[in-house]
């Protein structure tokens, strides 16, 4: 075997070891903050009381906006590997009252990142991640797509996707 054969497989193994243990940390790291991130939700409020004011027939508040925006990331996110809890956006879909309040929503919920581990995924809007879970993983409930049901959950209460 040669000298440089030799090298590589002395210190292949440490190498990847090494590049794992840096994304890892660069990844926790980002979660945490470290990078000068602002303060999200300082930011987000201050979007969606924004988005209040521009849309009047909004009729929920702040706060309720922030946690049903919250409540759906949360959804999509597969921690545990059993994906979307997809009654849980139906749920939050229902709260909705008008097309100021889906307006709202989808401000605030911004563009946030639904993949596990978040870090590696790219962000999207609200619309673009219902449309996105809908076409990867072909949820189903009661025979339908998820896009189709988000779609009349919202169309019920008059409100376009």
């Amino acid at each position: 075997m040669s000298k440089n054969k030799e090298l590589v497989i002395k210190y292949a193994p440490r190498v990847a070891l090494g590049l794992g243990v840096a994304v890892v940390s660069y990844g926790v790291a980002r979660k945490l903050g470290l990078f000068g991130k602002k303060d999200k939700k300082k930011d987000i409020l201050e979007k969606a009381s924004n988005a209040i004011k521009k849309y009047p027939n909004a009729t929920l508040k702040l706060d309720d906006f922030y946690s049903m925006a919250d409540a759906i990331n949360e959804a999509f996110k597969s921690v545990d590997f059993t994906g979307t809890d997809e009654q849980a956006v139906y749920d939050e879909l229902r709260r909705l009252n008008t097309q100021d309040d889906w307006r709202v929503l989808q401000i605030t919920y911004g563009e946030r990142k639904k993949g596990f581990p978040d870090w590696l995924s790219k962000p999207k809007g609200l619309k673009a991640s219902i449309i996105d879970e809908s076409d990867d993983y072909y949820v189903f409930s009661k025979g339908k797509k998820f896009l189709s049901v988000c779609k009349e959950i919202l169309e019920e209460k008059g409100i376009q996707f």
